[in-house]
């Protein structure tokens, strides 16, 4: 392997690769949180649920959460980093 083999990868940074498991995870996450929504989930489950998951409650009030993004090897790609950050900026407090 050459140098130039490293700065000329044939793999397109631009385009994410899709990895269904977590679409499958994050449509799990979803239909989870609409069953408590719902009450068809107890509050003590949901939390272990939800903390496995990355959403961890505030001691500020049970209406905020902050959560963590799992990003497997620290892999972004710029169009999912701009969703990221605009997601962060409508849901956001501005507490941070």
């Amino acid at each position: 392997m050459t140098i130039s083999d490293l700065t000329h990868s044939k793999v397109d940074p631009v385009s994410p690769k899709i990895n269904w498991a977590r679409v499958d995870e994050a449509d799990n996450f979803a239909e989870t949180v609409k069953l408590y929504r719902q009450g068809k989930y107890d509050e003590d489950s949901f939390r272990r649920f939800r903390l496995q998951h990355g959403a961890y409650g505030t001691r500020m009030t049970s209406d905020y959460a902050m959560v963590r993004v799992k990003l497997p090897a620290g892999e972004i790609y710029p169009k999912q980093f701009e969703k990221l950050s605009k997601l962060s900026e409508q849901y956001s407090i501005g507490s941070a």
